[in-house]
Order: structure tokens, then C-alpha cells, then sequence
């Protein structure tokens, strides 16, 4: 008899155990696997940890076990979904965080094949038609010139519309509509162009002898904006394509991944994978399929491509490796940079950790000689650095500037934008106030779940929690006092494009947050509208702050 060991899809406490299901002698299945069993008379999803074959009855294991076993209702998979370095990084995610297995389980997978009883989404297909004969004798004119269409060109069934006749030349066996599967693509690699790279300077050639030529295995590169630590990584991940091995990138903000994807697009001939959360599930089951099936050899993505089903995994790449958007909050809290180590130690990869102001951590490790320090300390082409200048808003205040714009942003925004120009403006809270008080009596509008002041969205007339997603519409009357005289505070980015597009009067605002960006595609679209000069300032949150790289842009406000 067969026992399989389930881990139900409930990530708790009281279940955060393997339990027994046996398994009849005609179900086909493997550990990997998703199934389907009952527990506590409800039908749940579980994944199976092992199978155990054992020489008792079912009657002799209940009585050994003192539980009645279930059976196995119906088997989801038909192979396992985890290799065996990403079964053992689910325990090693799950040990480190005091998480439930099946959550670690639950992060790893994509949304189409996580253990849960959720949506699922399968593979795509379409009907398409296929030509077996050309032959165009003892046809109509009306089938020899579809038989020539189809011929010349690949017709899906929906594209026809004399169906009729699509059936007459079935019969006559000069055609056949079969299923194909239509891969979800993320990006159009389509009309990328490539390139041949840049001459590298001595500090990016010394960069890149040193991660493969030395034995040491971790490398916290660390080089100014500019200096061209981009082109460290494509050349690392070249080399390593030619060892046979496969390359992960990892960026910290999705909106990062557009302009990732390209440059190593452009440069690089073999199939790219891109994994992030703003992906559909159709897509991201569509990637991790190719990943997990060695068609694609190197992935790029932010927080969550650190569990790709990659294989024989060379090089792994950290850029902007300070950043605070590679832990994540939610169970299993995790940091990528714990994730990645313990990939590198099952791998016997090469770890890059890319940063113009390293973490604390980071630096601390390479002085202790626990990574390698490697430094690119100048510009490309030795160009200066940018001229920062501090302003102290205390003195513009007293001056009788009370605006959140200094003079000196003012006057050098408006010169930007005179010149034809471009400029970011960084700022990290997002919405148009950070709260709603009552002047009469001073009460403040609260989440009540988190206790925080709830920020006011004007373009959808919405008080809302940054943290628990909390909302209500906006309240034209205080809960406490009945008075009418509400009054916002502070400012958030819909606030701030509001008062460039008021006193500019040239200015044409784009703004980038978690609320202009949730459509399909939002990130890529905004920063391909900046680049094509449609808009002259770019507005945002942090998701602007690090490893955007525009020609025209000479003016960054924070």
C-alpha cells in the first residue's frame, strides 16, 4: 500500500504537518504533485511531500496511526512541480521565517499551480488550420484561393468565417484544424534590434576577470550612477550562457524589468523569461512553464523571480541590492538576498550584489572578506558626476516660500523645460493628501484596522489605508462632531501634479505610482511615453528612484 504524505492548503499552525492519505493501486502519482482529498468533510488542495510504500493493510496502519485514512480523491498534476532544489527551499523558506510549509509552497509556485483551491488558469489553445494537400484541382474558386490563404499564411478556425468550406476541404482531407497552444508573452521581443556592446572601460574589464577567474563565489559590486554596472552583468551572463549554465537577474521594482529585458535583449541571443507580480496568471504560468522546461536560459524579474524553476543556475545578479523592496512583509517574510545565498550554496553559482550606496550588511561582509569587493569608481566616458544641492525648507519658509518647491527647483525646473528637457520628480508618498482632519474639532480620519491616518485620493474621491487596503468614500460631514469643515493635510503625488501642471505652464506631467500603474502593462507604458518625449516630467514614488536611464533627462528634484 501506498501512503501519501499532504500538506493541506491552509497555511496555519495546527496543520503545519504532513498528514497520511492512501493511495489505490490503479492512481498514477509522484511527489510534487497537487491533489484533491477531503478533511474534516470539506474538499481542499494539498501538495504531496512523499510517497511512502508500506507492507500494512489499511485497517493495520489506522490502528498503528490511530487516525481513519482517506483516500486520494483526484491526482492535479501529471509530474512534480518542484525540482529538488526548490522542494528543499521551500523548508529552508519555511525554517527561517517560522512559516507553515504549504505557505513557503504557495510563494515558490505561480498563481496557476499553487496549492490552493483558488482560479486556475491551463495552457492556451487555439484551433488552427494546417494544409496536408495543395493541390487545388476539382476545387471551387472560392476553396483554391482559402486553401492559398491557409497555405500562405497560418489561420486560426476564428479567422474563417465560410465555415462551410473549411468543412469541405476537411472532407477532401486538404486540410486539418488541430489545437495549438499559443504562448502568453509578457514582451514583444519582436522588434528589438541588436547590438554589438561598448568598449569596456579598465575598471569593467578588471570587474569581470575577477568574478570568473576567482575562486570566491559572492561579489558585492559597488559603482557610481553611471558607471556602467549594467554592462558588468550582460557580459558576466554571456559567459556564463557559454559554460552552459543559466542566469538570473533580479531588479528591485518592476518597473525596472522593461528597460533589463531590453539591454540584455539586444544583446543576447538566447530566450529570455521575465517573472514579476504585475504579470497576468496566464502569463506567469506561461513563463515558469518555459523556465521550468529549459527553453528559457536566463530570467529577469524583481522580488518574486528568485524562486524560478531554473536549472543549472551559473550567475545570479542583485541589482541595486540596498534596495528595501527585495524584503518582502507578507508570510513567509523573507529577504531575497537570504533566498539567493541559499540558492548559491545548492548551486555552486556565482552571486553579484550590484549598488552605487551598498547596505550596511554588504559592505560589512566584503571588508570582512566574506564577498569580494569589486569598485567602478568612474563615469562612462569619465563624465562628472550631477551637481546635488541641499535646500533647507525651514529657511524657504521663513523666506515666504511655504510651497513643498524650493526657489532653486522652481527656477532650474523651468529652465529644464525651456530648453526642451526632461526631469524627475521623486516622491515617495503616493495619493493627494496624507490625511483628512475636522477643523472644528480636530478628529482625524483613521483606519480602523490599522490605526493609521487614512491618505485622501481625489481622483477617486476616496479615503484609503496604505497598508490594509481599507477605503471609504470621501465624508462630507465629521463622525464625531457633525461639523462640515473638512480640511486635508500634506501631499501626495495626484497633489503635486496637479500644482507642476498649475505653475508650469509648458509642463506636460506623467505620474508613476501603485494608482497609475495598474493596468496591464501600466509600468512599461509610462516610462516608453517619458522616453519618447510625450511628457517632460516624470512624477513618482520610489519606484522611479534607482536604474532608470533617460538621454534627455537633466533635472532630478527629490
Amino acid at each position: 500500500m501506498r501512503i501519501a504524505k499532504v500538506y493541506i492548503e491552509h497555511p496555519i499552525a495546527s496543520l503545519d504537518f504532513p498528514l497520511d492519505y492512501f493511495v489505490s493501486p490503479q492512481t498514477e502519482i509522484t511527489a510534487g504533485v497537487r491533489v484533491e482529498v477531503e478533511l474534516q468533510n470539506r474538499f481542499v488542495v494539498g501538495y504531496v511531500e512523499e510517497i511512502v510504500n508500506t507492507e500494512l493493510t489499511i485497517e493495520e496502519y489506522q490502528e498503528k496511526s490511530g487516525f481513519t485514512i482517506k483516500p486520494i480523491i483526484k491526482v492535479l498534476d501529471q509530474e512534480a512541480l518542484l525540482n529538488p532544489e526548490l522542494q528543499a527551499l521551500a523548508h529552508f523558506l519555511a525554517s527561517s521565517t517560522l512559516s507553515p510549509v504549504i505557505s513557503a509552497y504557495q510563494t515558490i509556485l505561480p498563481p496557476a499551480l499553487r496549492p490552493t483551491s483558488g482560479p486556475k488558469v491551463g495552457i492556451k489553445k487555439l484551433k488552427t488550420i494546417k494544409v496536408l494537400d495543395d493541390d487545388t484541382e476539382g476545387l471551387t474558386v472560392g476553396q483554391a484561393n482559402l486553401l492559398k490563404r491557409i497555405k500562405s499564411d497560418e489561420i486560426y478556425l476564428k479567422d474563417v468565417s465560410s465555415k462551410s468550406m473549411l468543412k469541405k476541404l476537411e472532407a477532401l482531407e486538404k486540410i486539418v484544424i488541430y489545437d495549438k497552444e499559443i504562448y502568453r508573452s509578457p514582451y514583444d521581443f519582436s522588434d528589438i534590434k541588436k547590438k554589438k556592446g561598448p568598449i569596456l572601460n579598465a575598471e569593467q574589464e578588471k570587474a569581470i576577470n575577477e568574478v570568473l577567474n576567482n575562486d570566491a563565489k559572492v561579489y558585492l559590486l559597488e559603482g557610481v550612477t553611471g558607471s556602467g554596472k549594467t554592462e558588468v552583468y550582460i557580459n558576466l551572463a554571456i559567459a556564463t550562457l557559454k559554460e552552459g549554465k543559466n542566469v538570473l537577474i533580479l531588479v528591485p521594482e518592476i518597473s525596472l524589468t522593461p528597460a533589463m529585458v531590453k539591454r540584455f535583449a539586444e544583446r543576447i541571443e538566447e530566450k529570455i523569461a521575465v517573472l514579476h507580480g504585475s504579470l497576468s496568471m496566464g502569463e506567469r504560468y506561461d513563463e515558469y512553464r518555459r523556465i521550468a522546461s529549459g527553453e528559457a536560459k536566463i530570467v529577469i524579474g524583481a522580488r518574486s523571480a528568485v524562486f524560478a524553476p531554473l536549472a543549472k543556475i551559473g550567475l545570479i545578479v542583485v541589482d541595486e541590492e540596498h534596495s528595501e523592496s527585495y524584503k518582502q512583509d507578507n508570510v513567509p517574510s523573507y529577504h531575497v538576498l537570504d533566498v539567493v545565498m541559499e540558492r548559491q550554496r545548492n548551486s555552486n553559482c556565482k552571486v553579484v550584489l550590484g549598488s552605487a550606496t551598498p547596505s550596511l550588511e554588504s559592505k560589512a561582509r566584503a571588508v570582512k572578506g566574506l564577498y569580494q569587493q569589486l569598485y567602478l569608481t568612474k563615469r562612462i566616458n569619465n563624465r562628472p558626476l550631477p551637481k546635488v544641492e541641499l535646500v533647507d525648507m525651514l529657511k524657504e519658509a521663513k523666506s515666504g516660500n511655504i510651497g513643498f518647491l524650493s526657489k532653486s527647483l522652481k527656477s532650474a525646473l523651468q529652465q529644464c523645460l525651456d530648453r526642451n528637457e526632461q526631469a524627475i520628480i521623486l516622491l515617495n508618498r503616493r495619493g493627494y493628501a496624507i490625511s483628512m482632519f475636522c477643523r472644528t474639532c480636530g478628529h482625524v480620519f483613521k483606519c480602523p484596522n490599522c490605526g493609521v491616518a487614512l491618505h485622501y485620493h481625489h481622483s477617486d474621491k476616496v479615503l484609503k489605508c496604505h497598508y490594509c487596503g481599507y477605503e471609504i468614500g470621501r465624508p462630507s460631514t465629521c463622525p464625531k462632531c457633525k461639523g462640515t469643515h473638512l480640511q486635508t493635510a500634506g501631499i501626495g503625488t495626484q497633489k503635486v501634479e496637479e500644482i507642476l501642471n498649475k505653475r508650469f505652464n509648458n509642463a506636460r506631467v506623467i505620474r508613476m505610482d501603485i494608482d497609475s500603474v495598474k493596468n496591464r502593462g501600466g509600468h512599461q507604458k509610462i516610462l516608453e511615453a517619458f522616453e519618447s518625449g510625450k511628457y517632460n516630467i516624470l512624477l513618482g514614488t520610489q519606484m522611479i528612484a534607482q536604474g532608470l536611464d533617460f538621454q534627455n533627462v537633466t533635472l532630478v528634484g527629490v
